[in-house]
């Protein structure tokens, strides 16, 4: 399987459309749009609504993710999350760690 992205930018607000496997072998394709993530972005929401499968490398690219929000103090959002993904999220502690680390965003 393989991960394409759609990129969307209105104003200071970026959307990444993730379709197809969040894993080992596509992770890679998000790396490409880390660096235009930058100062002029307040917000960044990350679209799961056809992602289909998530691995744990998939899980520590969504904490590297959280973690670039505080470096560059924007809003993460996460929306269209399965029940999986979402009991991914809830057992290895994201939600915890984006709730901790967009308190000292904004």
């Amino acid at each position: 399987m393989n991960l394409t992205i759609q990129q969307e930018k209105i104003g200071n607000v970026m959307t990444l459309h993730l379709k197809g496997v969040l894993d080992i072998s596509t992770t890679n394709e998000i790396d490409q749009y880390l660096p235009l993530i930058n100062e002029s972005i307040e917000k960044l929401i990350v679209d799961f609504n056809n992602v289909h499968f998530i691995d744990s490398t998939g899980v520590g690219t969504v904490m590297a993710l959280i973690f670039l929000s505080a470096d560059h103090q924007f809003k993460l959002e996460f929306v269209g999350i399965n029940d999986m993904t979402d009991q991914i999220f809830e057992m290895v502690g994201v939600y915890q760690v984006l709730e901790s680390v967009q308190r000292g965003v904004g």
